[in-house]
């Protein structure tokens, strides 16, 4: 284990070269992919992409075009949740305010829909189960299978396979009692 030398208040650390390097080291990824992604934009194929940018072949260049494009819509999503979250936040606290000190039912209902949003943009619900229905609302008939289109030896193995599969979810026999 390499362990760092003491260095009292006041004084500066000398930086850690890995830690420099690794630094740099991403830098210089992000400064490629971004390359590789205006190159795409102004209409050149990953081959030559890859050949250009030397990435090691056109499927590893094209899956950093794709992470760097993610990484551009994530950002601005991940700002406009913190934007909707301190929006949220800003109705709750009066609000929250008047229902604790006997605002009644409204303020309480108020409270609790601001509430559900903010666990809806979160994730914090539990998914919902969804069935699916007919357009009215009714659980779908079991599917219909036509065998009359089978041969004999289709439906031979059919039925091995049905038999088969009604063994292995059998319970297993009873052991007689040596008692």
């Amino acid at each position: 284990m390499k362990f760092r030398k003491f260095v009292a208040p006041g004084e500066e650390q000398e930086p850690d070269p890995a830690i420099a390097y690794a630094t740099a080291s991403r830098k210089r990824v992000r400064e490629r992919d971004a390359s590789a992604v205006r190159l795409r934009m102004q209409g050149f194929t990953y081959a030559q992409i890859a050949a250009e940018l030397k990435f090691g072949s056109s499927t590893h260049c094209q899956s950093r075009v794709a992470a760097a494009l993610n990484e551009v819509v994530r950002e601005p999503a991940r700002e406009l949740l913190e934007l909707e979250l301190r929006r949220l936040d800003e109705m709750f606290l009066p609000v929250y305010a008047r229902a604790i000190e006997g605002g009644g039912p409204k303020a309480i209902q108020s409270c609790l829909h601001i509430m559900e949003r903010r666990a809806k943009l979160l994730g914090l619900d539990k998914p919902t189960k969804i069935a699916t229905t007919t357009p009215d609302g009714e659980a779908l008939p079991p599917p219909v299978l036509d065998l009359t289109t089978l041969t004999e030896e289709e439906l031979t193995t059919l039925e091995q396979l049905l038999n088969k599969s009604s063994r292995a979810a059998a319970p297993p026999p009873a052991k007689p009692s040596t008692e």
